[in-house]
């Protein structure tokens, strides 16, 4: 369970206790600009920061390593070498980020599950959709002791 603290600050109930996590900080790669500021704005109201951005996948790799988002929102068909591909990428130089993928294809949200994404979500996804989808990605594996 969870909701929205005051003051955008994103409150974890776990156990029947609140933990105030702050703002989950997110990284958006997609090579539209257009979907890139359409999630910063959307996410931007429910307990997200957006931290970072990133047009290719290489660049997606190098930007979240330096800025070790929570949640990294993923456009599976990111040039350079490929947006899929970059989840092998991310689970090895952020390991705990968490990998949401955006789509509309259901092959390529397939193969991004089978490379380990956390989540997957449609592309057209707005508003809370789109901001549960980062909230169930970085409540998923986080325990405790790594919350507080």
């Amino acid at each position: 369970m969870h909701g929205n603290g005051g003051e955008g600050r994103y409150i974890l109930m776990m156990y029947g206790e609140q933990f105030d996590v702050g703002l989950i900080r997110v990284m958006v790669a997609d090579a539209r600009g257009s979907d890139r500021l359409r999630c910063r704005l959307e996410l931007g109201d429910g307990g997200c920061s957006v931290v970072a951005e990133a047009v290719e996948a290489r660049q997606a790799a190098a930007v979240a390593a330096f800025e070790c988002p929570d949640v990294v929102l993923v456009d599976p068909e990111l040039p350079n070498p490929d947006g899929v591909d970059l989840l092998g990428e991310l689970r090895v130089r952020v390991p705990r980020a968490r990998v949401v993928v955006r789509s509309d294809s259901i092959d390529l949200l397939d193969a991004a599950l089978r490379k380990g994404a956390h989540g997957i979500v449609h592309r057209d996804a707005a508003g809370e959709d789109l901001r549960a989808s980062v909230r169930r990605a970085f409540v998923a594996d986080h325990d405790l002791a790594s919350i507080r």
